[in-house]
């Protein structure tokens, strides 16, 4: 008899001291696939989908800038000041449409739902430029990876729950700068200085070569196969990729009265036999000659962070025939 009052002086004792906060109970949602709504607007938030589970953050999009932020310098956001957070379980498998639509379905419903009231929203970015068999790189992501630091949620009815550490994963963002297709648009020049180019919408890849390195590459004479001529970049001889705030014409090139530059890349001074070389072979049918123009690993920099990429190790600029 004494032992059974024991336990129940025990168990009373456990549960008057309940403050009304709980065990904390673990969120499975790392490698899961971060998806958006509301892309370029206000409503705008990232979630994830764990089975009936769901993770969502609202948050402003321009946390999420197409720049490098390394661990011991991520973007840090207060919950729920600049960041919201919200989990919820619902009694059904959760789709893009339970959450993105309008209108949401009747199905499934909503079994609990807690938000978050304090914590850390801290974010790292890195670049997604995977190298392919040509040697090109091309920038076309960014990788933004979400940790919650001491995130406390409100689980309603007095209870809340604090994690010291979620890992939410990565998010990836599609690069806006990244660059056309540049292969299938013809060479242009400027009568009135040495400046080669193609041109597609808002984006501008251009040769711009002094009027020396011009004419030691396009020379109305045949190349021996094989034996192309060459040239090192440098500064006077640059390959810029650059996006404008709005669309270009050959007028405004030609002119240089081009519109505000958005984004910027200049290639790297090359080295001798590995990156940053020109090739030019010359054909000549019926007295017009063509110059078949190749960027040999050349780097492209972005002039305001640590981003380069290349259009691969011997890409083909395109073609310009003069006579």
């Amino acid at each position: 008899m004494k032992k059974v009052l024991f336990v129940l002086l025990l168990a009373a004792s456990f549960f008057g001291c309940d403050d009304g906060n709980v065990s904390v109970e673990a969120f499975d949602f790392e490698t899961a696939t971060a998806r958006e709504c509301g892309e370029g607007t206000d409503d705008f938030f990232i979630y994830k989908i764990n089975g009936n589970e769901v993770l969502i953050i609202e948050l402003n999009e321009t946390n999420f800038p197409n720049r490098i932020t390394t661990s011991d310098n991520p973007i840090l956001l207060q919950i729920p000041t600049a960041a919201q957070v919200t989990y919820r379980l619902y009694d059904g498998e959760v789709t893009e449409a339970t959450l993105c639509s309008v209108v949401p379905p009747a199905q499934p419903q909503v079994l609990e739902e807690w938000t978050a009231t304090g914590g850390t929203l801290e974010i790292t970015t890195g670049v997604v430029n995977p190298t392919t068999t040509t040697g090109s790189n091309i920038i076309t992501g960014f990788s933004h990876n979400l940790i919650f630091r001491d995130i406390v949620f409100d689980r309603g009815n007095g209870i809340t729950q604090r994690n010291e550490t979620i890992l939410f994963g990565s998010y990836v963002r599609s690069n806006i700068y990244r660059p056309t297709t540049f292969e299938n648009i013809d060479i242009q020049s400027c009568t009135a200085n040495n400046l080669l180019f193609k041109s597609s919408g808002l984006q501008l890849l251009a040769l711009n070569l002094s009027p020396e390195t011009y004419n030691s590459l396009i020379v109305n004479q045949a190349t021996t196969s094989g034996s192309p001529r060459t040239a090192l970049l440098d500064e006077n001889d640059r390959v810029i990729f650059n996006v404008y705030r709005t669309n270009l014409n050959a007028d405004l090139i030609c002119n240089n009265n081009l519109p505000s530059i958005e984004k910027s890349y200049i290639s790297e001074s090359g080295i001798a036999n590995q990156s940053g070389i020109i090739t030019v072979e010359t054909t000549e049918t019926a007295g017009i000659f063509t110059h078949t123009i190749r960027f040999q690993r050349v780097i492209l920099k972005d002039t305001e962070q640590a981003l380069n990429f290349t259009f691969g190790d011997n890409y083909l600029f395109g073609e310009l025939q003069t006579n």
